[in-house]
């Protein structure tokens, strides 16, 4: 009897769990180099790190700059218009190159009671919702700058805090607003608030 055994055919059951092994091991293998595929490119095109520059005033050799001169690619009266808060919110297309000034249309808003004609940008302008913030970050950029000229940290601080929560404010909109909407919310907003940054008064 015991030289039968080895002439006993395999079994059904156990060969077919043999060639399911074989097959998940099979896509097993194929799944960890398509994954290594995906993530590789990512590694490689990370982005560099950017070294510290110091900033153009620790040369003393150039000499002092003035607040426009940081701003080489915006109009120097553009940005001194800004920090006096003549600044319109219809002109934030004149703060990246790339941005033309266009011709403006008339809106109607609700101010203080009564209902004033306003210019807006047409939205071509600011065609989409990330080229107005990147227009936005500029126009706060320079406002930092004008807020630190008397010394305050303090209003330095009141700018940061407010402008950074005005830009959240603005990302929360943008996933249940139109952009279109955003835009004219905004321009709307600025001008309605131009008198209390005037007061040094950059809450929302």
């Amino acid at each position: 009897m015991a030289g039968d055994t080895g002439n006993q055919k395999p079994n059904p059951l156990e060969m077919r769990v043999i060639g399911l092994e074989s097959s998940v091991n099979e896509i097993l293998d194929l799944l960890r180099k398509a994954v290594t595929a995906l993530v590789a490119p990512l590694v490689q095109g990370a982005p560099p790190l950017i070294p510290y520059v110091p900033p153009p005033t620790a040369n003393t050799s150039i000499g002092m700059l003035s607040i426009p001169d940081f701003f080489p690619d915006v109009d120097a009266a553009i940005v001194v218009s800004i920090g006096k808060h003549e600044f319109k919110p219809q002109q934030l297309g004149k703060l990246i190159p790339s941005v033309t000034a266009k011709a403006t249309t008339t809106m109607y808003a609700l101010e203080d009671g009564t209902l004033r004609a306003m210019d807006m940008a047409p939205i071509k302008d600011l065609p989409d919702f990330s080229t107005f913030m990147c227009t936005l970050g500029v126009y706060f950029q320079i406002l930092y700058c004008y807020a630190g000229t008397p010394g305050s940290i303090q209003a330095v601080t009141d700018v940061a805090i407010s402008s950074q929560a005005y830009t959240n404010l603005l990302h929360e909109y943008s996933h249940y607003f139109s952009y279109p909407a955003i835009l004219t919310y905004h321009i709307t907003h600025h001008s309605c608030r131009i008198r209390e940054m005037i007061r040094g008064d950059y809450s929302l």
